[in-house]
């Protein structure tokens, strides 16, 4: 009888010719150490063939390496002795392919098998595996019998050399091409490149690429293994939906360069400038700071509030910013001089360089800003404020008039935000607060085009999948000159426009302290994409990426979550915070998350591999405010310590 290959109690022999019982495995040598698993000069490579030469492995330190093919089995008439309670996987009558996700030990393999099993497998019996975790189970083996759709499911998991018929399709489903012969073998790269040449793009253009709900991160065969149970199979069109990224990627920031101290009470709120030449901080030491980015130090103190400085706001053109208070003002400063444009507030607006007729403000606190999107705008953007008073505003910052007052809330507005949908009318707005209500308005005529009702309790944050492309206006992670505002405008509609289409239509998102999540295609349905639940306490912040790809969640559970932005599934739970988390900030590239919590640290989240990227300590008591600046090379943070911090590579 020819040598058996020995691994543990396991015994493989053949009985039948040599040349049909090769092995092929792609497992580390004896003595691989557990603590080197890169050292890949010991492993076996993918078809190796044992020829019936006898190995011993030893299952404590033998490790199957991270993303290998582990191929286990022969080709038919093995028989296998299961001596002692870790028994192998056993694959009968073909060549069986698993994927390893992740570091494994080889002596889990099978442990399902019980001491006293003994089989003589025949030609066409099949034990499939699966992946549960870290650890590989083995399918039970009952009287050698497996059953038909075990066997179907096995016999879907091909060998990588297998071929597969392809179609490419964007998120809408829309056919990028024909359909495509390829090998399983076909990497994520090679993929791109097809589709590059489907799409005929001047340049190469990344993407990323997902087999029904699997993202392939390295080749067609991992993903379609983890799919086997689902009964694919490769004489069926497989539809591989591909996204498009960003051209540019942000490096992750691991460091803090500046610690910038001035303001006297908490730092409430934190924004960069549309350029990324700037940054605005609010306190509830009732200043308003501005900083310079190249030399990371203080440029303006802004002094006009007498009380908390609640929110702060860039107009998309990078040339004003604005703020608002608990003190039921708002204020409007000049962006290059400091200087006060206008005072917002009750019974008066003043302007500094004109005159203006008496008009009625807020009432009660101001807890919102938010400028009309630049393309829509006829001249200069609006502005928008939302309060406690139930009311919300429209004014012309330029000329000192309240344009519009919105009154159909019955309770504290605490969300606005202006769409660039609708030209026509100047964009749509959306407003929600304690009333649970979500309200759609004409900017033009300040009458309501809609209700979106759902939530049962506050609703506490909005979030719309172009905020990324609004709030930037003409501008890039590239620096760029404008000759004047209207070529700035022509710049933001093109840029708008392209947000729309990448992102397949306008969504808007709600959070709510019910603990759930709703997602809207307001101007198509009053009704709800999704409604999405798991969180555990209040929703304190969404946030959508910037390719409109993905949106997060901040709760008060301590998590912050990750949902598909255009059907709102449920990806992933990033859990790291000891304390509440407050506020998130996306990277521009749409591959990192930043989040804030009352742990006093921030955290840094690699969004493809669904982990953190960098723990960052450094505040002294909780963090409050975050924000990524547009060409991603900083993050700023804010909070108790009234300390401002800048993070960056």
């Amino acid at each position: 009888m020819p040598a058996p290959f020995l691994c543990r109690d396991l015994v493989f022999t053949s009985r039948d010719d040599p040349d049909s019982c090769q092995l092929a495995f792609a497992l580390a040598a004896e003595g691989w150490p557990e603590d080197d698993p890169d050292d890949a000069s010991r492993a076996f490579p993918v078809g190796s063939s044992f020829n019936h030469t006898r190995q011993k492995l030893r299952p404590t330190r033998t490790i199957v390496r991270r993303n290998t093919v582990v191929m286990l089995g022969c080709m038919k008439g093995w028989q296998v002795d299961n001596r002692l309670r870790h028994s192998g996987v056993l694959m009968c009558g073909w060549i069986g392919l698993l994927f390893l996700s992740d570091m494994v030990e080889w002596q889990h393999l099978g442990h399902e098998l019980g001491p006293d099993a003994r089989a003589e497998a025949k030609a066409g019996q099949v034990v499939i595996v699966s992946i549960d975790f870290h650890c590989i189970l083995a399918a039970k083996l009952t009287n050698s019998v497996v059953s038909s759709k075990l066997k179907a499911a096995a016999e879907a998991t091909l060998a990588i050399d297998g071929q597969a018929l392809i179609e490419f399709v964007d998120p809408e489903g829309k056919s990028a091409g024909p359909q495509l012969d390829v090998p399983l073998g076909t990497s994520k790269e090679q993929l791109g490149t097809l589709l590059n040449q489907l799409l005929e793009n001047a340049e190469e253009m990344p993407y990323s690429f997902h087999l029904e709900e699997s993202e392939i991160t390295t080749n067609l065969a991992a993903s379609f293994n983890k799919l086997a149970k689902g009964q694919q199979s490769t004489e069926r069109v497989l539809k591989v939906v591909y996204y498009p990224l960003a051209v540019f990627r942000v490096r992750p920031i691991t460091r803090c360069t500046s610690s910038l101290s001035g303001h006297i009470e908490a730092v409430l709120c934190v924004a960069f400038s549309p350029d990324s030449t700037k940054l605005a901080s609010g306190s509830g030491d009732s200043t308003v700071r501005l900083w310079d980015l190249n030399t990371e130090l203080p440029k303006h103190t802004c002094k006009g509030h007498q009380n908390w400085v609640l929110a702060v706001a860039w107009s998309p053109d990078g040339s004003k910013l604005a703020s608002a208070g608990m003190d039921k003002i708002v204020l409007v400063w000049c962006a290059q001089s400091g200087k006060n444009l206008a005072a917002l507030k009750l019974g008066v607006i003043s302007l500094i360089e004109r005159n203006a007729e008496d008009l009625k403000g807020h009432t009660q606190p101001v807890t919102g800003a938010c400028w009309q999107p630049l393309h829509v705008a006829e001249n200069f953007p609006w502005l928008a404020t939302s309060s406690k008073d139930t009311t919300v505003r429209l004014w012309d910052v330029s000329v000192g008039v309240c344009l519009r007052s919105l009154t159909s809330h019955s309770q504290p507005v605490m969300q606005v935000r202006w769409s660039g949908e609708r030209s026509d009318i100047g964009g749509v707005v959306y407003t929600a607060g304690r009333d649970t209500v979500i309200k759609v308005w004409n900017p033009k005529d300040g009458g309501m085009l809609n209700e979106l009702k759902g939530h049962g309790h506050w609703i506490n944050t909005l979030a719309l999948n172009t905020d990324y492309a609004i709030r930037s206006g003409p501008f890039s992670h590239e620096p760029q000159k404008f000759a004047d505002l209207s070529a700035k405008k022509e710049a933001a509609k093109k840029r708008y426009t392209e947000a729309v289409e990448l992102c397949g239509g306008e969504r808007l998102l709600s959070g709510s302290d019910d603990f759930t999540l709703f997602l809207w295609r307001p101007t198509v349905s009053k009704t709800p994409v999704c409604r999405m639940t798991g969180h555990q306490k209040i929703v304190n912040q969404v946030a959508f990426s910037p390719d409109g790809r993905w949106f997060a969640s901040a709760s008060f559970d301590k998590s912050v979550r990750l949902w598909d932005g255009r059907t709102g599934k449920y990806v992933h739970a990033f859990r790291g915070h000891v304390g509440d988390v407050y506020q998130l900030a996306w990277s521009a590239d749409s591959r990192l998350l930043v989040s804030v919590s009352k742990d006093s640290t921030a955290k840094c989240w690699d969004i493809g591999r669904r982990k953190l990227q960098e723990d960052l300590p450094g505040h002294a008591d909780e963090v409050y405010a975050v924000d990524w600046s547009l060409d991603g090379q900083r993050v700023a943070t804010g909070g108790k310590d009234r300390v401002l911090k800048i993070w960056r590579h």
